[in-house]
């Protein structure tokens, strides 16, 4: 998802931001649908952006779940994940 993301600022955005400073040569109504066009193109690379801050959340939250949960059903088995853990470097 992160790929669509930079496709669409990169890409697109960017450019279609630049084309704001040509706008003042378009007549009103060609300049009203270009910026109907970079406003949707804004807002979709925001509900991308939420869409993937969500998922990150989620991951996270079912990741605490299962930390809980290995804890509570062997905790021997959460000592070793724990310390195996803590010895990895971090990415």
């Amino acid at each position: 998802m992160g790929e669509w993301i930079e496709i669409l600022s990169k890409g697109i955005l960017q450019p279609a931001s630049k084309a704001e400073l040509r706008l003042a040569t378009l007549t009103k109504v060609e300049q009203e649908e270009a910026d109907e066009r970079i406003g949707k193109l804004k807002e979709m690379v925001e509900s991308l952006e939420e869409i993937k801050q969500s998922h990150g959340d989620t991951a996270l939250l079912d990741a605490v779940r299962a930390v809980d949960r290995l804890k509570e059903v062997s905790p021997e088995r959460y000592e070793e994940f724990i310390h195996e853990r803590a010895d990895q470097p971090r990415d």
